[in-house]
């Protein structure tokens, strides 16, 4: 079963009490913890069990792959918020989520997007290029784009894909394969995404959670740390509030406090 405390399955008392004895004060500040995952591990939602409450977790296909981000990429990274790019409903049936964000975005300055329309190559190529992309719709928008399509535009947004599945690899031969990893290919540093299919009203909960604290807090705090207290703002934590993952560079900090 579930232990009701640190919502692991199948701890026995001695795991209980080793846990216990490992236990690390809630003060202590400690760094971000890479997952590197094989296919029967990667599905579950690590990052949301409660012993990792405080813990930023963040999730790369290899140990090979996180040191080449690490070269190519200076740490941390910082964004401009101002440089964002979003893509609402391009499919034109969501209206919640339309009503729900439309006048958020459109308060933000300098944010640019596309809203209830199909995006275009050159709106890609600007999402991508941009500092941050946000993409609110049906699973990753790999039907406008995805693939080597996104690999061969080539990107250095952190991207934000909040739909369904979005977040979820498939393990082959070749290595795993799947729209976050064809952001990461193409040279985005980051991408957020959901392990499993989500509600949308949650969603969309979670999403302004976690924009609104990093837009508030990313000087200071990274979008990876802020992705835990975000899992509250759904109404089912276990369920949606579980699915996002990160993969990619750990430390992602906004440059500027407020839009």
């Amino acid at each position: 079963g579930i232990n009701a405390e640190y919502g692991v399955p199948g701890l026995t008392p001695l795991a209980l009490e080793l846990m216990e004895s490992l236990a690390v004060p809630a003060s202590t500040s400690r760094h971000p913890v890479l997952l590197c995952l094989d296919e029967t591990s990667d599905i579950i939602p690590w990052e949301a069990c409660s012993v990792y409450n405080t813990q930023p977790i963040s999730r790369v296909p290899s140990v090979s792959f996180a040191l080449s981000l690490r070269k190519l990429r200076s740490v941390p990274v910082k964004l401009k918020s101002e440089d964002t790019f979003y893509i609402l409903d391009p499919q034109e049936n969501l209206p919640k989520t339309q009503e729900f964000f439309k006048d958020w975005l459109s308060k933000k300055d300098g944010w640019k997007g596309v809203s209830s329309k199909p995006p275009t190559i050159p709106e890609y190529t600007a999402a991508l290029n941009s500092d941050l992309f946000v993409y609110l719709g049906h699973g990753s928008g790999k039907e406008f784009l995805g693939g080597k399509s996104v690999q061969d535009l080539g990107g250095r947004a952190v991207a934000l894909l909040m739909g369904c599945c979005s977040g979820k690899l498939k393990s082959t031969p070749m290595g795993y394969t799947g729209t976050a990893m064809d952001y990461l290919l193409s040279g985005c540093p980051a991408v957020v995404g959901y392990l499993w299919n989500i509600t949308d009203r949650d969603c969309d909960r979670y999403t302004k959670k976690l924009l609104d604290l990093w837009l508030e807090k990313g000087c200071d705090v990274s979008l990876l740390a802020l992705m835990n207290p975000s899992r509250g703002a759904c109404k089912l934590p276990h369920l949606v509030g579980a699915a996002p993952v990160l993969y990619g560079v750990p430390d992602i900090l906004c440059d500027n406090t407020e839009l």
